[in-house]
C-alpha cells in the first residue's frame, strides 16, 4: 500500500469515528420547555431571555418564545405567565458589604505599570471632591517587590487628595504624600512590629508600607457608611454575588451560576419582577418555585 493510500485510509477512518461519536451524542429531546418568562440569565453574552429548554438535569437551549415554538413544536411548554426567573442562589459565604466596599475603590488589577496606575488615579481625582480620600486596590506588590514605585508621580496627580492603594495580595499599600502627612509618617517614624516603611537612600518614606505598617495610614481613613456602600452596589452586582461569583468561589462555575446551555437547570421562579422593586419591596420577595437539576423541589402554597 502506498503512503498516500495509507494516509487517505486513516483520514476516512477518523472521519467515520467522528461521525459516529456525533450521532451517539445527539442532544436528547427536552423534557421541559419553560416559556413566557422573564429570565435573568446572569450570562453576559445573553443577559435576558423568555424561554429555556431542559433535558435531564441540564439546560440545552435559551432564547425567545418564538424560537422555542419553532425548535420544539411537540413539547408541552411550562408557561410561567411572565414570571421572573433567576439562577439558583448559592450559599458560598458571600459578603455583600465587603463587595460594595471593593466597588467603591479604584480597580487597579492587571494594570501593568506605575504610569498606568497613576493615570487612572489622576482620572479619579479629577471627579473627586477636594480633600476626599481616594482608595484603590489590585496593584501587584508581589511582581513589583524587587522594585517598588515611589509616591512622587502619584502625589503629583493628587495634590489635593489623600490616596491609599492596597496591593493585590494585601501585603503592601501605596500612599501618596498627602496620606503620609495626615498619618504623620516621616523619616523619623519607626517601623511598627511586623511591618516596614520602605524608605529611599536618605531615609525618607517612599509611600510603600508593608504588612502591619499599612495601619499607620489606614487608621486615618474614614469608614464608609452603609448608605455609600448600598449606593454603589447595584442589584445586578448583588445577584451576581449570589450566583455567578458564588459558583466561582465553589469552583463550580462550569456547572452553576448562570442560565445557559450546558449548565445545570437550577433556577428560581420569583413572586415578582425583582428589577422593578424598591429595596423595601425586595425584602418581601419570595420564591414561588425552585427547580434543581430541572426537577421541581419546592412550590409555594397558593
Amino acid at each position: 500500500m502506498s503512503r498516500r493510500a495509507y494516509v487517505t485510509l486513516c483520514l476516512v477512518f477518523c472521519l467515520d469515528l467522528a461521525c459516529n461519536a456525533a450521532l451517539s451524542h445527539k442532544q436528547p429531546p427536552p423534557e421541559l420547555v419553560v416559556t413566557n418568562a422573564h429570565v435573568l440569565t446572569m450570562n453576559p453574552q445573553q443577559p435576558s431571555a423568555e424561554a429555556m429548554a431542559i433535558a435531564g438535569d441540564r439546560i440545552v437551549w435559551v432564547g425567545s418564545d418564538d424560537e422555542a415554538r419553532r425548535r420544539y413544536p411537540g413539547a408541552s411548554p411550562l408557561d410561567l405567565g411572565g414570571a421572573t426567573v433567576i439562577p439558583g442562589i448559592i450559599d458560598a459565604h458571600t459578603h455583600l458589604l465587603p463587595l460594595g466596599e471593593s466597588l467603591i475603590k479604584v480597580n487597579l488589577k492587571d494594570l501593568p505599570t506605575e504610569s498606568a496606575i497613576v493615570e487612572r488615579i489622576g482620572q479619579k481625582a479629577a471627579t473627586t471632591p477636594r480633600g476626599q480620600w481616594i482608595l484603590g486596590w489590585g496593584w501587584d506588590e508581589g511582581k513589583w517587590a524587587a522594585h517598588y514605585p515611589t509616591n512622587v508621580a502619584l502625589s503629583a496627580v493628587t495634590p489635593d487628595h489623600p490616596v491609599f492603594l492596597v496591593g493585590l495580595h494585601s501585603f503592601a499599600g501605596w500612599a501618596n504624600a498627602e496620606a503620609l502627612e495626615i498619618a504623620g509618617v516621616t523619616k523619623d517614624t519607626a517601623d511598627p512590629p511586623n511591618g516596614q516603611i520602605i524608605r529611599d537612600g536618605a531615609g525618607t518614606p517612599t509611600g510603600i508600607l508593608t504588612n502591619h505598617a499599612q495601619a499607620l495610614v489606614t487608621r486615618h481613613v474614614p469608614k464608609l457608611t452603609l448608605e455609600q456602600i448600598k449606593e454603589r452596589l447595584t442589584l445586578e452586582e448583588a445577584l451576581r454575588g449570589y450566583t455567578q461569583e458564588a459558583a466561582y468561589a465553589e469552583r463550580e462555575e462550569r456547572d452553576k451560576g448562570s442560565l445557559e446551555a450546558g449548565k445545570l437547570a437550577d433556577f428560581l421562579v420569583l413572586s415578582a419582577d425583582i428589577t422593578r422593586l424598591s429595596p423595601k419591596e425586595i425584602l418581601e420577595l419570595r420564591a414561588q418555585r425552585t427547580y434543581v437539576g430541572g426537577k421541581l423541589v419546592f412550590q409555594a402554597p397558593p
